[in-house]
């Protein structure tokens, strides 16, 4: 702290102003002090100490990155576009899916207008019909691209199962045998000298599993998951050309599944990949953000570059003068030092060699 031939000399730890934007600067036996601007705070009030982000400077549609001097919004999507994330000039490119019709509102707002089967913010989502099934009797309710369908008991038959199946229809009772129906089954009363009766399933027409019910002059098939047809002969498709968008389909027993592209999420593969996720390019001093379907990189403090994998010298960031008497600024592992040139010392080369006693 002090300087001289007889060391009755206090150092001006001041001298070089090492106080930045315009801070007021203490000297001491010790070295100095700062006193900072409201604005910024650190040893040499070298950091913004505002917040620059306000309830005005993004959209609903971003968050605020603050910086030093400025605030910069970070949008969600693509179809966000800076200053503050509002909405590209076509609203509607990319809003809605196939099934809506995309209506505007201003200039900042979209509105999906979704078809009859079809429901969300992007029409996205299809109704099921069998929520609120109309189907009778026992029925067993399926709905197909908005389309319901009742898979009917035996006995029962119409579009949702509403009528009992006339079983003596067929006239099945021979020789002036006398039918009574009942439902999913009918009985004959037999003239006098005559008898008998003929079980359809007795030859197991039903295939894969499937249980037989006799009817009259004919049988009919409950088939386990899987399988359709008269017999059960047929293995049911869940797949077609739009379940699994640009994914392929695999159908299963009593299911299906989707192999998506890479990237690409979800059951349906209806989900677009983070290109972060896919390529990842920052090194790890930085983060990875989507901006716009671009990989951009975010860096730690303290390092720069596309990539954030430059670290940035800090003696840079000092004031020139910082080092004294034609000192020179290094990067040391922890802080910053200075390299004397001969006869000075010191952490900032400000005393001479010799005049300490």
């Amino acid at each position: 702290g002090y300087t001289g031939r007889l060391c009755d000399e206090e150092i001006n730890y001041c001298q070089s102003q090492p106080c930045w934007n315009n801070g007021i600067c203490r000297s001491s036996t010790s070295g100095y002090t700062c006193e900072c601007p409201a604005a910024f705070i650190g040893k040499q009030c070298e950091k913004d100490n505002i917040d620059n982000c306000d309830a005005n400077s993004c959209t609903e549609y971003g968050y605020c990155q603050d910086n030093i001097d400025s605030a910069t919004c970070i949008c969600e999507t693509p179809s966000y576009e800076q200053p503050r994330c509002t909405r590209k000039a076509d609203l509607c490119d990319g809003f809605c899916s196939q099934h809506g019709r995309c209506e505007t509102f201003g200039s900042v707002r979209a509105l999906c207008i979704c078809e009859p089967d079809y429901t969300g913010k992007k029409c996205d989502t299809e109704i099921n019909k069998c929520m609120n099934s109309s189907c009778q009797n026992g029925a067993t309710c399926s709905s197909t691209e908005g389309i319901q369908a009742c898979a009917c008991r035996d006995g029962y038959e119409g579009s949702i199962c509403q009528h009992v199946i006339d079983e003596c229809r067929s006239k099945p009772c021979e020789n002036d045998g006398i039918c009574t129906g009942s439902v999913g089954k009918y009985t004959c009363k037999c003239m006098s000298g005559f008898k008998g009766f003929i079980d359809e399933c007795e030859s197991f027409p039903c295939q894969h599993g499937g249980t037989c019910s006799d009817r009259a002059n004919d049988y009919s098939c409950s088939c386990k998951d899987g399988w359709e047809g008269k017999s059960c002969e047929q293995s049911v498709s869940y797949c077609n050309d739009t379940v699994c968008n640009a994914g392929a389909c695999v159908s299963l027993i009593d299911n299906y599944f989707c192999r998506c592209g890479l990237g690409v999420t979800g059951q349906n593969c209806e989900q677009s990949p983070n290109v972060c996720d896919i390529i990842s390019p920052c090194t790890s001093t930085g983060t990875c953000m989507n901006i716009g379907g671009t990989a951009e990189c975010q860096c730690k403090e303290g390092y720069s570059g596309t990539l954030c994998e430059s670290l940035i010298d800090p003696c840079s960031t000092l004031n020139t003068g910082y080092c004294l008497n034609g000192g020179t600024c290094k990067d040391g592992e922890s802080e910053v030092v200075c390299q004397c040139r001969d006869p000075y010392v010191g952490d900032k080369c400000q005393a001479r060699k010799g005049n300490f006693i």
